[in-house]
């Protein structure tokens, strides 16, 4: 353990364990989830790496109208317990202009 595992330890009050990619790294141009809710998630971060225009929303109905826009090629989003309280713990969806358009999610769960 070092010092890092111990700040964070102590900030969030349990260890916490980062995990890639829970649910899915391709999406194209049907909605899908890509984080399950969570009410042990303390934050995410979801990075478009395809060079189509992405959208997030923490609802099925997320479109180009209705959504977080992720730019192409590193166009990202990050929530963190700190800073949006409960909405990192909920679920997320995300939509693409393309098919076949990559992405990467990291998200840190406390156990």
């Amino acid at each position: 353990m070092g010092v890092l595992t111990d700040l964070i330890r102590k900030e969030v009050g349990r260890p916490t364990v980062p995990t890639f990619d829970p649910l899915i790294t391709s999406i194209g141009t049907t909605a899908a989830r890509f984080l399950d809710p969570d009410p042990n998630r303390v934050g995410f971060i979801v990075v478009n790496l395809s060079t189509a225009a992405m959208y997030v929303k923490p609802r099925l109905d997320v479109s180009a109208s209705s959504g977080i826009r992720l730019a192409p090629s590193g166009g990202s989003l990050s929530i963190t317990w700190r800073d949006d309280f409960h909405l990192a713990g909920w679920e997320r969806y995300v939509i693409a202009d393309a098919a076949a358009s990559a992405l990467m999610t990291l998200a840190i769960g406390a156990r």
